[in-house]
């Protein structure tokens, strides 16, 4: 096989194929799944479509690697009962009977897909290529080794994919995209419109009479379920962070400046600079006549001037000792300030090394660090003592301390607190600090039940928590007497809705009857008409979502109305519309190639389908379900 692949990869004829191949077989993986299963024979058969078989393992196989792919995802271990509950089961026998019908109409066809094609394939793929662009078969390998395939293995899927592709290929190449779709779409995203409109206030809805207590309760009884009280949860709490161990922690210069002594050296001595330039000769003579100008009085920069050089050609700039080749850097950090080499044999030719300029090497005083080294002394102390405190809580919790015990042992103080609901807020509807939605801490005291001795959580800080669960109290409808002011708040800002609601409608009425929106804010208290202009229906400044999205359900000249939640109701009227062409060429290309693999994947599904239905399907629900470990069998 590995043969194949490396011959494949060494014509352009055999790479350029083969990229071609790699495209469809994309294309492939994605709709049929191919990667999910490896063909093995035994003598037990779960499902036939036509002639073709397929056996136990096979669908045992793919049915453990969907499990291991959910459960990675999952980050726990995803039962069978879970997956066939899911509806796992149904979908993994689902891409076996597609791809048996597909394999039953590339033998009918007589397709054959050989072994040099097979290699391509590989050989072009991205995934496999080296440092040099070139098919590395170490990193074949890998991807063997990581799928728990072998070469003939995966060979079979490629043979099979490619088949698979022939056909799919033919029927899908020529799949265009409607230019009425492409208009749709524009006019969905490009599409603008101009509104002028009026904003009835609250206020606008008149007094709302008080409902008496048969009202409420008619109101409260088929909507009990969104004053539901959830789960509540008590913990007790205890966080120790480094950062606020650290806080309380104090170095002393004693213990700071022999740290300093140990560093000096090598973080706060800055080492000797020089300004170091350099003219290379072809010849030592003419190093030697430049070096004698220099010795006469001819400056450096003179030399560098007749010779056509620019200052960068020639000026190396500040540099330390070591930075340079050997022998220019000896030359270099040997001479005095302003002094010029003589000629130095290199590679090229001779050169004359110039120092231009010396920077001394220089210490940052202990003063000017001290901060900086107390605060990593004291942050190194704060993780020893975070450690030592986490012993200690650890063995008084080992020894039948609770968490609130342990805390005091150490002198801490654990914190309790009293109710918690999954979302983080208390009883109130407040949030609990430290218990912010989705935190590690708050995931872990709703995953766990009273008494269980609950694992640490490391913050993100670096920190560790504790926490113990003392009682649960189950979620529970609420009675109408325990949550009234909410019941008639929410009675009142329906009645207010309705009445805005009715009033808008009534005015939309009259709109349409030859009134201006002028008349109707004059007749409604001298309510300003507001103007809007570039409506869209994506999102549209100063105006609120719900009534942008009713501005686009009206034709051009008609009014229409919507509600402005927590400000009142608008009435508007919209004036014009206008529908740019389609310009932007990035986002028209991937709406076009999103329609095309849509309508491709429509295609090929409805001609799977018409495979299946022609070849015939039968599924052993039995011995499905046995394969699979599940207590029903799969229906196809």
């Amino acid at each position: 096989m590995l043969n194949n692949l490396r011959a494949a990869s060494e014509t352009w004829k055999g790479r350029l194929f083969s990229a071609l191949l790699m495209g469809l077989i994309v294309v492939s993986f994605a709709f049929f799944g191919v990667r999910n299963f490896i063909s093995a024979l035994t003598s037990t058969t779960v499902a036939t479509v036509g002639s073709t078989k397929i056996e136990d393992t096979v669908l045992r196989d793919a049915f453990t690697r969907q499990l291991q792919t959910l459960s990675e995802k999952a980050k726990r271990s995803v039962t069978t009962a879970e997956a066939v509950s899911q509806g796992v089961d149904k979908q993994v026998m689902g891409v076996l009977l597609d791809q048996a019908a597909m394999d039953g109409e590339a033998s009918r066809l007589g397709l054959a897909v050989s072994d040099a094609q097979v290699a391509a394939t590989v050989t072009n793929a991205p995934q496999f290529a080296g440092a040099g662009g070139k098919f590395d078969p170490n990193l074949f390998q890998n991807f063997l080794q990581n799928n728990g395939m072998n070469e003939d293995t995966f060979a079979a899927k490629q043979r099979q994919a490619l088949l698979h592709n022939q056909i799919l290929a033919a029927l899908t190449s020529n799949v265009g995209t409607p230019s009425s779709w492409l208009d749709v779409i524009n006019r969905a995203i490009n599409e603008t419109r101009s509104i002028d409109y009026i904003l009835l206030p609250k206020a606008a809805a008149g007094t709302i009479k008080a409902p008496d207590d048969k009202e409420l309760a008619a109101y409260f009884a088929p909507r009990a379920s969104a004053w539901a009280a959830p789960e509540y949860r008590k913990l007790v709490m205890l966080d120790l962070e480094p950062a606020e161990l650290q806080k309380t922690i104090q170095i002393p210069d004693a213990q700071a400046k022999p740290r300093y002594e140990v560093d000096k050296a090598r973080l706060y001595t800055k080492p000797e600079q020089r300004q170091v330039q350099q003219i290379t000769f072809k010849t030592e003579a003419g190093a030697a006549a430049a070096a004698a100008k220099i010795a006469a009085g001819t400056s450096f920069a003179d030399i560098a001037t007749a010779r056509k050089l620019a200052t960068a050609d020639y000026d190396l700039g500040l540099v330390k000792q070591g930075t340079l080749l050997p022998a220019i850097d000896k030359a270099a950090f040997s001479l005095a300030d302003g002094a010029t080499s003589a000629p130095i044999k290199n590679l090229i030719g001779y050169s004359l090394v110039h120092v231009a300029r010396i920077v001394p090497a220089s210490v940052v005083p202990y003063a000017a660090v001290a901060p900086a080294i107390k605060a990593v002394l004291a942050k190194a102390a704060a993780g020893k003592e975070l450690q030592t405190l986490h012993d200690k809580i650890e063995d008084a919790r080992s020894n039948g301390k609770d968490l609130a015990d342990a805390a005091a042992s150490v002198g801490l103080k654990a914190r309790t607190i009293d109710a918690v609901d999954a979302a983080g807020q208390d009883p109130a509807g407040k949030p609990v600090p430290g218990l912010e939605p989705g935190s590690a801490l708050l995931r872990a005291a709703f995953d766990t039940a009273v008494g269980v001795d609950n694992e640490t959580i490391t913050t993100k800080g670096g920190g560790i928590e504790w926490f113990e669960l003392k009682s649960v109290v189950p979620a529970h409808q609420r009675s109408l007497a325990e949550v009234r002011p909410l019941v008639l708040a929410s009675w009142q800002n329906d009645q207010i809705d309705k009445a805005l609601s009715a009033k808008a409608t009534a005015m939309v009425a009259e709109l349409g009857k030859g009134a201006t929106l002028a008349d109707l804010a004059k007749a409604n208290g001298n309510l300003p008409v507001l103007h809007v202009a570039d409506v869209k229906r994506e999102h549209t400044p100063d105006l609120g979502a719900s009534i942008a999205a009713q501005v686009f359900n009206v034709h051009v000249g008609q009014a229409g109305s919507a509600p402005e939640p927590g400000k009142g109701w608008a009435v508007f009227k919209v004036l014009d519309a206008l529908v740019p062409p389609f310009t932007d060429a990035k986002l028209k290309a991937t709406v076009i190639k999103e329609l095309q693999a849509a309508f491709s994947n429509d295609v090929a599904r409805e001609y799977v389908d018409a495979l299946k239905a022609q070849q015939g399907v039968k599924v052993d629900a039995e011995v499905v379900a046995r394969t699979i470990g599940a207590n029903a069998p799969v229906q196809q």
